[in-house]
């Protein structure tokens, strides 16, 4: 029998060699991933949002959102932006920034171009091959128009009347933000209690509402008032954006300001009005600046805060300034009256 210990000793060699080219092969066939050019392109030209343009950026899950790591560029200056992407063949989601993060899309869900997930509505393409893709308005799923696509709103709520828990934020929730809690915190700059904030908008109609600390509380609107939309078992507010807007500064869950139109200048000079106890549980008094008397003590106006008259429930005690209010609900109220120098309107709690 001929020796067969060269041959054992190659053994190892061999078998070593075999699992490099293993793994050369597994390397090389991970390498030849066939990627497609995908060309993105957003058309900037009705955009008429807060936020100025100083770059546009490309953010899906083919980069992880990741801000301002795709920057797209509009070489001849007709605000077409665009960027081509090398992508394997596969389902992505996507959206178009401004300034990285600075402002972003806000795309209606259902439309055409986009899908919703999570809350999150973005746009959707399909790889299987190289794709130049259309330049839709920034926005839309829709060519631009040579109109606006979208509008700023500046929501606005009066928490002057609010009478319910104690609150750190207030937020705007709705379905452009996927109702999402807190995300989109509101302020009150001047510390007047009414709290804004601005959104760049498409042009569409809207459900929101107000809440606080996300969703620690929330507005209880009541069906069928004119600023409301009442889908299934969901009272929202509504509103169509037609293009940039300031929106009325509403009282909590209600549809009119907290005051009637012109309260705030005719309160100026208000500071010897008084009414008390305030909060008040049965006898509210209202005390009148000196020399001033009501022009006829029987013509007062009994409002709630949405502005609903609840004359029946209040009564004169027959002592002067002094009424009963104890049938009223717990809320807040207003009372409207004349004198002979001016109208008067103020504001009471009722426990």
């Amino acid at each position: 029998m001929k020796n067969m210990k060269p041959f054992r000793n190659l053994l190892p060699a061999l078998f070593t060699a075999f699992l490099l080219t293993l793994i050369q092969g597994w390397g090389n066939t991970a390498q030849a991933q066939t990627t497609y050019p995908v060309v993105f392109r957003v058309d900037m030209s009705d955009y008429n949002g807060s936020t100025p343009i100083n770059g546009v950026f490309l953010n899906g899950t083919f980069n992880a959102w990741c801000g301002s790591c795709a920057p797209m560029t509009d070489a001849n200056n007709d605000s077409v932006w665009e960027l081509t992407v090398p992508l394997a063949a596969d389902t992505f989601e996507y959206k178009f920034t401004i300034n990285g993060w600075s402002a972003q899309e806000t795309l209606i869900p259902g439309s055409s171009c986009t899908f919703t997930a999570f809350g999150f509505t973005n746009r959707q393409v399909i790889v299987n091959g190289p794709l130049s893709l259309p330049a839709p308005c920034y926005g839309s799923c829709d060519s631009c128009t040579g109109a606006p696509s979208s509008g700023r709103i500046r929501f606005q709520v009066d928490m002057n009347g609010y009478a319910g828990p104690t609150f750190t934020n207030v937020n705007l929730n709705g379905a452009f933000n996927g109702w999402c809690g807190a995300c989109a915190t509101m302020l009150d700059p001047d510390q007047d209690s009414i709290y804004e904030l601005d959104l760049d908008l498409p042009l569409s109609t809207v459900e929101y509402k107000f809440t606080l600390d996300g969703w620690g509380q929330q507005e209880n609107l009541l069906s069928g008032s004119p600023c409301t939309m009442t889908t299934g078992q969901f009272t929202n507010r509504v509103h169509t954006v037609t293009g940039n807007d300031t929106l009325d500064a509403v009282c909590w869950e209600s549809c009119s300001p907290c005051f009637p139109v012109g309260i705030r200048q005719l309160a100026s000079d208000n500071n010897l009005l008084k009414v008390y106890p305030n909060p008040v549980h049965d006898v509210l008094q209202l005390e009148l600046p000196l020399g001033e008397t009501l022009q006829d003590p029987t013509v007062l106006r009994w409002s709630d805060i949405q502005g609903r008259d609840v004359q029946g429930f209040v009564t004169s005690s027959g002592q002067g300034n002094r009424f009963n209010v104890e049938a009223l609900s717990p809320g807040l109220y207003t009372v409207q009256f004349r004198t002979a120098r001016a109208h008067r309107v103020v504001r009471f709690l009722k426990n």
